[in-house]
């Protein structure tokens, strides 16, 4: 599966639980930016999820393109 949002393409088939939320996180920004939105309180209940948004991950991680 892949997963597209504008220049951004990723491919899926084995994602993790913590992918689809940083999809959704990568998403909803996306939308809020696209509307003039510049400031948002976002909320994340995965621990994993916030932990890769804050620190980041490495280049050869499947999240890497969202978190980046």
């Amino acid at each position: 599966m892949f997963l597209q949002s504008g220049d951004v393409v990723i491919m899926a088939g084995e994602a993790r639980e913590y992918f689809h939320e940083l999809w959704g996180l990568f998403q909803g920004l996306e939308l809020a930016w696209s509307k003039g939105v510049g400031e948002l309180e976002i909320e994340l209940d995965s621990p994993c999820s916030v932990n890769f948004v804050l620190k980041g991950v490495g280049d050869k991680h499947l999240a890497y393109a969202l978190v980046m």
